[in-house]
């Protein structure tokens, strides 16, 4: 779908193989993942919201 190439199925991943009109070839599956990682923002390590921080000696 976003290269446009016709390719074999083995360049398809099982899950994409199963809907050939929006199938995304590995290679483009990859390029995608890739600019959704530089676009996501960072993951913040500050307290939520009500100032508190649970640890993993609260969760048990």
């Amino acid at each position: 779908m976003t290269c446009t190439k016709t390719m074999p199925l083995e360049r398809f991943a099982k899950s994409q193989r199963r809907n050939a009109e929006k199938a995304r070839c590995l290679k483009c599956m990859k390029k995608r993942e890739e600019e959704d990682v530089d676009d996501s923002e960072p993951d913040s390590d500050d307290s939520d919201d009500y100032g508190y921080k649970e640890t993993w000696h609260d969760i048990m």
